[in-house]
């Protein structure tokens, strides 16, 4: 499902596509940046003493929890609360 009409996905497209193997890593990486950042605003607002590491730990869950088992997940919160 997509909010964007077909015609202005394929100008994306074509401007997607000419982008040089660089600047399209610069566009993903800054993107990624937007989210994660995002992320933090949303769990500050909800938990505003938090800890950094905890901070660290909820956004990790928030950014990959679709993508990764809950088992990984919480392997991963134990492992990183111990460092």
């Amino acid at each position: 499902m997509s909010d964007t009409s077909p015609e202005i996905a394929e100008v994306m497209r074509t401007m997607y596509d000419s982008l040089s193997p660089e600047q399209k890593l610069m566009k993903v990486s800054s993107l990624f940046s937007t989210a994660k950042k995002a992320a933090q605003s949303a769990i500050l607002r909800e938990y505003p003493t938090i800890s950094e590491k905890e901070l660290n730990l909820k956004v990790f869950r928030w950014l990959y929890q679709s993508k990764l088992s809950e088992e990984f997940i919480q392997g991963f919160e134990k492992y990183y609360r111990q460092l």
